[in-house]
């Protein structure tokens, strides 16, 4: 003990043990943390079923809508859709220009625009579209009459934006 406690007294080895130190601290700070970086990029990934969420909501709200028509009864709905969430980045566009020997040339040249500091630099999302819904099966007890068919046909063609040759509508049975 009295042989540590004497090198801990000694200037070249407290200048020694000091360095050490300092070293382990700034490894400890520049050291990513992996659980960060996970959360980060699973958060910028898109998700498959971020899609079919999109459509099973859709197909409930328009479920409680049709089934408060009156005469339209128990209703259940099927969309089918196409593609998945698309994700698009802001990109900066910028042209140069050329004059040589009467020949013109340009020349194009496109980056994302990105955000945050040096250490936390994201793309800037410019736009999300969702799944394109292409048609439209309706199941309900009121169908069985034609004036309650027309009418759930065209709530669904105006809520969904599809024209009427997309949507079937049938009765329940």
């Amino acid at each position: 003990m009295q042989k540590i406690l004497n090198k801990l007294t000694d200037k070249k080895y407290r200048r020694y043990l000091a360095a050490v130190l300092c070293v382990l601290v700034l490894a400890l700070l520049f050291i990513p943390d992996n659980k960060e970086t996970k959360t980060e990029t699973e958060e910028q990934k898109p998700k498959l079923t971020e899609a079919y969420s999109y459509v099973a909501e859709t197909e409930e709200r328009l479920e409680k809508l049709i089934s408060e028509i009156e005469g339209a009864g128990d209703t259940e709905i099927m969309l089918a859709f196409e593609g998945t969430e698309e994700y698009i980045y802001s990109t900066d566009i910028s042209s140069n220009s050329a004059n040589s020997d009467g020949k013109r040339s340009e020349q194009l040249d496109t980056k994302l625009v990105t955000v945050g500091g040096s250490s936390d630099k994201r793309a800037l999302l410019s736009k999300i579209t969702v799944p394109k819904i292409t048609g439209a099966l309706i199941v309900c007890s009121g169908a069985d009459t034609p004036a309650i068919k027309e009418r759930v046909l065209k709530a669904a063609s105006a809520a969904l934006d599809l024209p009427t040759s997309k949507i079937c509508v049938e009765n329940r049975r």
